[in-house]
């Protein structure tokens, strides 16, 4: 009979049984809904033995995959397997700060190195801690991309946009300086690159400080020889916030076309009425109308992601090919 060590305690499971009925059986506090494949909420991540991952991967798209994650619902395991829940937020490390950087007033470009250096895609997030202090009441914890390449120096690049109500966007801003070390846990998410047909287009869309993961995502993309057109677009609201146009137009890949664009200008008077702020998506669809051959990358604050999501399907994207990562700013 397979066993099955998850948290700590070991579970063995009859014959046929799927993982998670036996897990439940058992007693372990795994969360579950549909048990039918659907709703995902049982999904773990697979830390040992042999995964068949003909059915307990299937619905899952390719990035999740690749982290090893499956659904125990569906899974019935032909041998001893270990496993984990995907909250890993008890799961701390350090890092020191090696550089400060500020690309513009507003933007601040860390480096910093883990110990240990985890293991992650360009384009998936870490968080990183403020703990509690006198003029700090609560811990406070904000998630930031990955736009370093894991042959980067051995660090991680994260890249800060200040925000007025943002207590930990301006403490990195105006306290920490190299030399500091921060305490974060992750990395986590599902958008970065994965090598697969490499003669495939790839649409990536930006819109402020989401320049971080798709830079992340770009330089994986390359570093794999991605043979395919790449389409790169930066939405900002002024030209100043195109803060890595020299980095990405040093980049030396023919196949690389870039444009930034300012697409949140407050309104112009025109005559008697005032001309609309510049749409991101409407201005992406216009040059690529045809998007069901592409692989599409979308990253930026919730509602510009969700609003760009939708132009992209309405332009023929297929949603199993746009891969997003939002947050607030």
């Amino acid at each position: 009979m397979p066993r099955i060590t998850f948290e700590g305690q070991h579970y063995s499971l009859t014959d046929q049984e799927t993982m998670l009925e036996g897990l439940l059986r058992q007693g372990a506090l795994l969360p579950s809904r549909c048990r039918s494949g659907s709703c995902r909420k049982c999904m773990v991540r697979h830390l040992g033995g042999v995964l068949p991952p003909e059915i307990s991967q299937k619905t899952l798209r390719d990035t999740l995959r690749a982290q090893g994650f499956f659904l125990p619902c569906q899974c019935v395991p032909g041998g001893d397997m270990e496993i984990a829940p995907i909250q890993m937020s008890d799961c701390r490390y350090r890092l020191e700060v090696i550089s400060h950087q500020k690309l513009t007033p507003e933007i601040l470009r860390l480096r910093l190195k883990p110990e240990p250096m985890p293991d992650y895609f360009p384009g998936q997030y870490i968080n990183l801690i403020r703990s509690a202090s006198a003029d700090n009441g609560e811990e406070m914890v904000r998630s930031y991309s990955i736009a370093s390449h894991p042959g980067d120096d051995h660090l991680l690049e994260l890249h800060i946009q200040r925000t007025g109500s943002g207590g930990v966007s301006q403490w990195l801003h105006d306290v920490i300086r190299p030399g500091d070390v921060l305490d974060a846990f992750g990395p986590a998410g599902d958008c970065f690159f994965l090598p697969g047909d490499p003669h495939q287009p790839l649409l990536m869309v930006a819109v402020e400080t989401g320049m971080a993961a798709i830079y992340g995502i770009l330089k994986s993309a390359l570093h794999h020889q991605h043979k395919g057109p790449i389409y790169l677009f930066h939405g900002a609201a002024t030209a100043g916030g195109h803060y890595l146009n020299e980095e990405i137009r040093a980049l030396s890949h023919t196949n690389l076309h870039y444009a930034p664009l300012v697409v949140e200008e407050a309104p112009i008077s025109v005559g008697l009425r005032l001309s609309p702020p510049i749409n991101l998506g409407s201005q992406v669809t216009r040059q690529h109308p045809d998007l069901s051959a592409m692989r599409l990358y979308l990253c930026g604050p919730p509602q510009q992601v969700k609003d760009l999501r939708r132009d992209c399907f309405l332009a023929g994207a297929q949603a199993s090919a746009i891969y997003t990562v939002s947050f607030e700013v």
